[in-house]
């Protein structure tokens, strides 16, 4: 009824290599799903299907982002994608901190929204939680009263009064003009009418003469056809470009508090947390300036600023 001492050693032998497949095999799979679970990067809406939504067992950061037309963020109409030194930046800080990140087009109210001559607000998108973060928002006084910023990736920018290369407006005295401003941007008539009479007179703009327009573009347009005499906004390339900048250049900066960063909601503590420690750890890499070479040598076919007038600590 026993086996001989030859049979037990082969019994012995076959069990060990069958142990150290097994553990082999296990290895194997810890080691595919640890290396899945560290590469994480930013997903456009357009790449995501119902089996990417099964894959994931831990949250995807759902983040808005806008399109202006130029190197920061724009639509890339071969690939369809929203491209620019902002999702460089998105890409870059989810990847550090180990973070799933989603984009999401929406068009700027969702984030913020100012409707002529009543007071700005939270768009009802973050506020909603329809995501968790607007991307490349400027901080400024009502806004940091509604929501929280993270770091600026984005260095405060000035703003100016532009009017078409034939106008004679004095920009001191906008008494009686027709104002256009860009729905939900900082540079709105709020923030004009802190240019005082002693400064500018006519700053606080009648909510007739109040024209609110939802892009750059449109704003643009506006100003062509004479819809509006002037344009208040941030020196957009756009407007740098085709129309008399009236402002002087060292023209005060009533808007912002800061440059552009990632806005979100005041209880979003965690995304504060984990997007400025790993954009913290970003400035001042090799990975970062290659970032900023991008605004040129990939985003340079569309209007905008380089790294000094970009980047953080250049």
């Amino acid at each position: 009824m026993g086996y001989s001492t030859d049979n037990n050693s082969r019994t012995v032998v076959l069990c060990g290599i069958l142990l150290a497949l097994t553990a082999s095999l296990v290895a194997l799979i810890i080691g595919s799903v640890s290396l899945a679970k560290s590469s994480h990067s930013i997903v456009q809406m357009s790449d995501l299907t119902e089996q990417w939504y099964r894959t994931q067992e831990e949250k995807a950061w759902t983040i808005a982002i806008g399109d202006f037309g130029v190197n920061l963020e724009y639509l890339d109409e071969a690939s369809y994608q929203i491209k620019g030194y902002n999702i460089d930046v998105v890409e870059a800080v989810c990847r550090l901190a180990n973070k799933t990140c989603v984009l999401m087009k929406d068009v700027n109210q969702r984030c913020w929204d100012s409707e002529p001559g009543q007071q700005a607000r939270g768009g009802e998108g973050l506020l909603s939680g329809w995501y968790d973060a607007c991307t490349g928002w400027v901080k400024t006084y009502p806004r940091s009263l509604t929501f929280d910023f993270t770091r600026a990736f984005v260095k405060r920018k000035d703003v100016a009064l532009y009017a078409p290369r034939s106008s004679t407006i004095n920009f001191r005295n906008l008494t009686g003009l027709n104002v256009g401003f860009i729905d939900g941007w900082a540079s709105d008539e709020h923030c004009l009418a802190r240019y005082d009479a002693d400064s500018i007179l006519g700053a606080s703009v009648p909510s007739d003469r109040i024209h609110h327009f939802s892009t750059g573009l449109e704003l643009i347009q506006a100003l062509t056809n004479g819809q509006i005499d002037v344009a208040f906004a941030i020196k957009l390339p756009q407007l740098e470009a085709g129309f008399q900048r009236l402002t002087p250049n060292d023209f005060a900066n009533n808007c912002y508090l800061d440059g552009a960063g990632m806005m979100t909601r005041k209880d979003n503590t965690e995304f504060l947390t984990w997007w400025n420690d790993a954009f913290g750890r970003l400035v001042g890499t090799p990975a970062y300036d290659e970032i900023c070479t991008r605004l040129k040598t990939v985003h340079g076919h569309k209007p905008g600023s380089g790294a000094r007038d970009v980047c953080i600590g250049y």
